[in-house]
């Protein structure tokens, strides 16, 4: 039996995270036809939609790492997770004045 294109290739784990406020996006337009060729691919994909998710950008002085015994907060460590699973990171953001949104800047 003759091998499909895909059995000879790795399965990578994409995490595709998406900020952008507006459920119709253009953005998110990306965002899912990205998904649907990662799937076609025989890839696997998490999608984390900030806004979805109700992602709260702040530092707050709890989530400081201060202290040998800090460790982050059960959600930043579902997060952290994601990303060290992931083969792949991609972002999808719009530009706005110039730049990314505040909900990705450090």
């Amino acid at each position: 039996m003759a091998d499909t294109p895909f059995e000879s290739h790795p399965v990578h784990k994409h995490l595709l995270v998406l900020a952008n406020p507006s459920a119709q996006s253009f953005d998110h337009s990306i965002a899912s036809t990205y998904a649907g060729v990662v799937k076609d691919s025989r890839q696997e994909i998490v999608i984390r939609d900030l806004y979805a998710i109700g992602f709260d950008p702040v530092l707050k002085a709890s989530e400081r790492p201060i202290g040998a015994d800090w460790s982050p907060a059960p959600d930043v460590e579902c997060e952290l997770e994601l990303l060290r699973s992931a083969d792949l990171l991609v972002f999808v953001y719009p530009i706005w004045y110039g730049l990314p949104p505040a909900m990705l800047k450090v």
